[in-house]
């Protein structure tokens, strides 16, 4: 399942999407639209992080990808 998100940086507005794959165990990749991706190496679910915070992280993730340029 793809999530469509954005985030701001240094008031640049960045599209990007985070793609979840799995069923009991969750894992996302984040991409900002043009500028790159990265795998979370976190797992999500009943034995991994709360899948709740999924999106808070994927919005770090982002970040980290956008200060790599």
């Amino acid at each position: 399942m793809t999530y469509s998100f954005s985030v701001q940086h240094n008031g640049k507005l960045y599209q990007c999407e985070r793609e979840v794959t799995g069923k009991r165990s969750l894992q996302q990749t984040i991409t900002v639209l043009g500028v790159g991706s990265k795998e979370d190496s976190a797992s999500y679910g009943q034995r991994g992080h709360p899948t709740v915070s999924m999106e808070s992280i994927a919005r770090i993730i982002a970040h980290e990808i956008i200060g790599r340029t």
